[in-house]
């Protein structure tokens, strides 16, 4: 055993080894990554369970808000449904990644007049657009931007140029989708659905 005893402890894993005899578990956690080497493998595995909560998530068994596509469902289409009630419950280390990228710790910190709620949108459709990249079918908030910007009567060059900035105006797409979206009647929303799923089929 090369000179060590089954007692024997390396020097730089005696803190770690003395936070598991000793400490309580959060003790135990910061001292696994106060190693780096550690701190590699468990990253790798959080790595491993944010994917499967993911590939949980784009199941047809999960039913998503985000496979929703008929009048009624994306009528009552909700980013603080979304965000925190499916990907909270679903997929909590999805949910806290996307918490933790949006909010600050300090209060003193860049947009502090922005109220976690005022964000929500902002996540959900980070965490939209990334989802529809890992399965076609988690589409509904591409479906929505679609009806606002045909909504808007803007032209196909300007879609085209301007989608990822809407994308990104947040509180512009939370408040069409709550307010101004339902001003279509059911006949004109249900004839736009379809040619959007038509093209896309």
């Amino acid at each position: 055993m090369n000179g060590m005893t089954p007692y024997s402890v390396k020097e730089n894993k005696k803190s770690l080894v003395k936070a598991i005899a000793e400490g309580s578990d959060e003790e135990v956690a910061a001292a696994l990554m106060q190693d780096p080497e550690i701190k590699k493998f468990v990253f790798e595995e959080l790595v491993r369970s944010l994917d499967d909560e993911c590939e949980n998530l784009c199941k047809p068994s999960t039913q998503s808000m985000l496979r929703q596509k008929t009048v009624e469902q994306l009528f009552s289409f909700s980013w603080e449904k979304f965000v925190d009630e499916e990907v909270k419950e679903k997929a909590p280390i999805l949910h806290k990644i996307a918490v933790t990228v949006a909010c600050t710790r300090v209060a003193t910190s860049r947009n502090v007049r922005k109220t976690f709620a005022r964000k929500i949108p902002a996540m959900g459709m980070a965490l939209a657009c990334l989802l529809k990249a890992r399965n076609q079918n988690m589409s509904a908030a591409q479906v929505l931007n679609s009806l606002i910007l045909t909504k808007g009567h803007l032209t196909d060059m300007v879609c085209t140029q301007q989608l990822h900035l809407l994308c990104c105006d947040n509180q512009k797409v939370h408040y069409i989708c709550n307010s101004h979206i339902k001003l279509y009647t059911h006949t004109l929303f249900q004839l736009k659905l379809k040619k959007i799923n038509t093209s896309v089929n």
